[in-house]
């Protein structure tokens, strides 16, 4: 045992000679050793790094060691291999992501176990995209495709993360920016917000992005209620609680109200009166249904939902979106293996193609189960076909059968359907006189009388 620390020591001091940063990640992806100069590029503390685990993430609300381990993710199926090159980073105290190129080397611990000695570069940048060695051209496209779209939310994370913390809101289309700009404006201000989303919309996730894009004050609370069956009584104490707690002036506590539309009435009562008479509280409610057309209804009290209506949001269908898919995918397996043993790179070629052209009936939250599903499935480095669920694929199945097989004709029946409308427009042109009917169809009286018969336009009894 000795012997062993002494060994251990020994490679430590010469690998701390070293001017390139050096790490060592264990087979449970915790960062195991870091050299001087890997703690110089890091500017932190070995007790900062060290056994923090670096799972293939970018995800929001991480401590700043969490953070710092996450830049130093190994891709997925690098234990399997016996070197891979791939990108790292660093996000330095002023915000700033710095990049640089790695190998990574398998080794083994003590143990005989599989483990990675990673090598960084010297200093900062990237001269080729990500890449993995040792596998068929295929799958090297394949994955390098997933590293791509990880830099991409890295980015994206490193730049808004402090801001926005919403799958939804991750993309680059029109869609997108819209949304970002609209949570940004939302946050700026301390009125009432109402989110319509459609069925699945994440519209609690948008809301929460809302309250944490105003970099909130640690006094201030965030309180989700859901509206169904929610007690006036139960409603009107949790107010009251949080309306006492003090806050800065221009402060104010954020209820949640997810699905305002099932809010029972006596409860809206409550609700009203409330925010009516009080300071200190703001409401952002979650609706399926915009306001005013609950109001028609008789579903919402009518100065209720004035009082709410100060700013507007609408989530659309993923569907309008599709070329933020492959980007809200991959953010969601991502978050996955941030809370998993298992690490997935990403999502081959073919089963992003389904992801892109699928409907979503049920938008983000069928996005998010569906992902979950094959993250737990998946065997290899990237989510296959065969990973995902079963009643997915033969959805998807016949969607694609039902394109491609062309819309039969009958002509007999087309030929009868143009003839019967030709028959009700001339009676409505003759207005009933059949027999002025027939001479502008230019046909008798007696074949005229049979053929309304016969599609049904008069009774058999009418003369």
């Amino acid at each position: 045992m000795m012997s062993e620390k002494r060994s251990r020591s020994q490679i430590a001091r010469l690998l701390n000679l070293l001017r390139e940063p050096v790490y060592f990640v264990d087979g449970q992806w915790r960062i195991r050793f870091c050299n001087r100069a890997c703690l110089e590029w890091l500017a932190c503390r070995e007790e900062d790094i060290v056994d923090r685990r670096c799972a293939f993430h970018s995800s929001f609300d991480l401590e700043p060691g969490d953070a710092l381990a996450a830049g130093l993710c190994p891709p997925p199926g690098a234990f399997e291999r016996e070197q891979t090159l791939g990108t790292v980073a660093c996000l330095t105290p002023d915000g700033q992501l710095r990049r640089r190129q790695a190998r990574f080397l398998r080794v083994h611990d003590g143990e005989g176990r599989p483990a990675l000695l990673v090598v960084v570069a010297d200093r900062d940048g990237t001269d080729t995209a990500p890449q993995v060695t040792d596998v068929a051209p295929d799958a090297a496209r394949q994955q390098s495709q997933a590293l791509a779209l990880h830099e991409q939310i890295r980015e994206f994370r490193q730049a808004v993360a402090t801001r926005f913390h919403a799958h939804l809101l991750v993309g680059t289309s029109a869609v997108a920016k819209r949304m970002r700009q609209q949570v940004e404006a939302a946050a700026s201000l301390t009125s009432h917000v109402v989110i319509v989303e459609p069925p699945g919309g994440h519209g609690t996730e948008l809301a929460k992005a809302i309250f944490y894009a105003a970099c909130p004050d640690p006094q201030q609370c965030l309180v989700p209620l859901p509206c169904e069956e929610l007690d006036p009584d139960i409603l009107r104490n949790t107010l009251q609680a949080f309306a006492a707690i003090p806050l800065p002036p221009g402060l104010t506590h954020t209820f949640i109200l997810e699905d305002l539309h099932q809010l029972p009435w006596p409860t809206q009562q409550v609700l009203y009166e409330f925010l009516r008479r009080a300071q200190g509280i703001r409401v952002i409610a979650t609706t399926q249904f915009e306001l005013m057309t609950l109001v028609s209804q008789g579903k919402l009290i009518e100065d209720l939902g004035q009082m709410l209506s100060t700013f507007l949001i609408f989530v659309p269908p993923i569907r309008e979106r599709r070329e933020d898919i492959p980007l809200i995918a991959q953010t969601m397996l991502e978050d996955c293996n941030a809370k998993q043993s298992k690490q997935v790179m990403g999502f081959t070629s073919e089963v992003l193609d389904i992801l892109v052209q699928h409907d979503w009936p049920n938008n983000y939250v069928e996005l998010a189960s569906v992902v979950q599903h094959a993250h737990n499935r998946a065997e290899g480095t990237l989510v296959g076909t065969g990973d995902l669920p079963q009643d997915f694929r033969w959805a998807f199945q016949r969607r694609l059968r039902s394109l491609k097989e062309p819309e039969k004709i009958s002509l007999p029946a087309f030929l009868a359907q143009v003839e019967k409308e030709l028959l009700a427009r001339a009676l409505r042109r003759a207005r009933g006189n059949k027999s002025l009917a027939a001479k502008m169809l230019g046909v008798s009286r007696p074949r005229l009388y049979r053929r309304l018969v016969q599609y049904g336009l008069i009774p058999p009894d009418e003369e």
